[in-house]
């Protein structure tokens, strides 16, 4: 995809990630480098919602108006040819947590920080159903030499209750909701697989051997070439956009067609669309947000 398809929102995000568009043409966008949670105006002003710390990652707005924040406990990074970085975590990295703030007052509230005794490692992406909770993931830390596995949670808005729907993952990061609610999608970012999952109820997948006897669901993509797949948005039609490192975005059709398009940055990470289907991107390694289309 060419810069001529691209209209940048804002510029000069600490690599931005979990955009939100809102109802009135204004966004949501976080800073896991600034360990921030910003606002953007319609017209690319950005302020400060809040300061998180850690590392805010994955955002999604909850059914009591608040929006919802995967918080990956903080990450390395460093600066490169103008180009902002991620690097490798450390033995004694800190763990991670959920957050709801409040949109009116920047209030934050910290909602949970283990599940089943068991500390989060790295929360990553969210979706809420429509039954009120929501889906997250658990990427897990990545050192130089070894890496955690990791898992996807689901869990109440208010604070009320955690469960673990299914582990382990190979460093699941994107997550969402087919348009009917009956199929969740997780993308595995160091494998570059999209898995679908049938939901029998809230919080509760269909745990039936797929490709393995070990492991559930479908394997919907996995396209050849080296590849890793971030975050992850599904449109009104039902495809699944998967940020695509390096350079690209990834789309793929319920019944598994891909379709590769280029972008104009090494860590096109996150994808969203507004109420008229417009779509924008994070354009993290350059600290951007960008409309883009596809025309």
């Amino acid at each position: 995809m060419s810069e001529r398809n691209l209209r940048d929102v804002a510029t000069g995000l600490c690599f931005p990630e979990g955009p939100i568009a809102l109802a009135d043409g204004s966004f949501l966008v976080v800073g896991i480098e600034a360990g921030r949670v910003s606002r953007i105006s319609a017209d690319g002003v950005v302020s400060t919602l809040a300061d998180t710390g850690g590392g805010p990652n994955g955002a999604a707005l909850g059914p009591d108006g608040r929006v919802y924040i995967c918080n990956n406990g903080g990450m390395a990074f460093h600066h490169s040819d103008g180009l902002i970085l991620p690097g490798h975590g450390e033995e004694d990295a800190a763990t991670g947590w959920i957050d709801a703030i409040d949109l009116e007052t920047g209030v934050v509230e910290t909602l949970y920080r283990e599940c089943d005794g068991r500390p989060l490692i790295a929360p990553n992406d969210l979706v809420f159903d429509a039954a009120g909770g929501f889906y997250f993931t658990d990427h897990g830390k990545s050192r130089k030499y070894d890496r955690d596995r990791g898992g996807v949670y689901y869990a109440q808005a208010d604070g009320s209750d955690i469960n673990r729907v299914w582990a382990p993952m190979e460093g699941p990061n994107g997550i969402g909701l087919s348009p009917d609610g009956d199929t969740l999608y997780v993308a595995e970012t160091p494998t570059g697989r999209l898995w679908a999952f049938d939901i029998v109820s809230p919080g509760k997948i269909d745990r039936s051997p797929g490709p393995a006897p070990w492991q559930p669901g479908r394997l919907l993509a996995n396209p050849t070439g080296y590849h890793m797949f971030d975050s992850l948005a599904v449109d009104a039609a039902g495809d699944v956009w998967i940020g695509t490192i390096p350079n690209g975005l990834t789309r793929v059709s319920p019944d598994g067609d891909v379709t590769y398009y280029p972008m104009p940055d090494l860590l096109p990470t996150n994808i969203c669309f507004d109420a008229g289907g417009q779509a924008y991107v994070t354009l993290s390694s350059q600290g951007r947000l960008a409309a883009f289309d596809l025309s």
